[in-house]
């Protein structure tokens, strides 16, 4: 019988309600909108914590981690030739610059793709969520743009060597918003259920070197929604700041020190 993602969620997150609590506790202490309580929304009035002292060493934190990881106007990586094949290359004249030229080429491509896909102001977002709540969760698409989740978006399972074994996200979307294939999908279980939204979970599965997943809406899978990648190529990163063993989820920088914080 299959185990429906919702099901699996519910499992999932008495694991990650203690970090999730911390994480709260720590957003109120430096950007409360980060990790707000459950149920705010766009209306939520949240509390104006009395030292602005938290929020500006999250900014300046993640500012110089993101210059680090992404630094403006060159390549964070550099591609270069292994040993064996420079050796082939040097008895090919002119070969090496023009095999040096091709990959600067790749690099500037690479980096173009980053800026246009707006990679760098998505990374910006989950380093502040790193450094507050501990953890982050990116989602990598083919094409398009990279999304974040915070804490309270996602569950994470772990091996004990702290290797992923599962992740599900769990989002709230109307379905106008929905792919038109998608939504023809749903609509019925929508209208049994006399709602004009839907709880859309994607579940991602590691197995050896392998990742699958696949999206679920009321209880059932969506069809041709399925895909495998290699492990190393998953477009989901489940983040952690710093880990701890024996945990699937990690701990912040704010909350090393939210006892200074808590007094001021």
């Amino acid at each position: 019988m299959h185990s429906t993602a919702k099901s699996q969620y519910s499992e999932l997150e008495s694991d990650r309600n203690p970090y999730l609590q911390r994480g709260r506790d720590c957003a109120k202490l430096t950007i409360p909108s980060l990790l707000p309580d459950e149920g705010a929304n766009s209306s939520t009035q949240f509390r104006t914590p009395h030292q602005s002292v938290g929020s500006r060493g999250v900014t300046n934190l993640a500012s110089a981690l993101g210059l680090s990881l992404l630094p403006p106007n060159q390549p964070f990586f550099r591609f270069v030739l292994e040993e064996q094949a420079l050796q082939e290359v040097a008895l090919v004249p002119n070969a090496k610059a023009e095999l040096d030229a091709s990959l600067a080429s790749i690099e500037r491509s690479i980096m173009q793709e980053i800026e246009v896909n707006g990679f760098r102001v998505a990374l910006a977002e989950a380093l502040k969520l790193l450094v507050v709540t501990g953890n982050a969760l990116l989602h990598i698409p083919k094409t398009g743009t990279m999304r974040v989740f915070r804490l309270d978006r996602y569950v994470v399972e772990r091996d004990p060597m702290g290797h992923l074994k599962k992740v599900i996200i769990k989002e709230d979307v109307g379905l106008h918003t929905l792919p038109e294939d998608v939504r023809v999908f749903a609509e019925p279980y929508a209208q049994d259920h006399g709602k004009k939204s839907c709880e859309l979970y994607t579940c991602a599965h590691w197995d050896n070197d392998k990742v699958t997943i696949h999206q679920e809406i009321y209880d059932q899978i969506i069809p041709g929604n399925q895909g495998v990648y290699d492990a190393n190529k998953s477009p989901i990163l489940a983040l952690r700041f710093v880990a701890e063993q024996g945990s699937a989820y990690g701990r912040s920088h704010v909350e090393e020190v939210y006892g200074d914080l808590n007094s001021l």
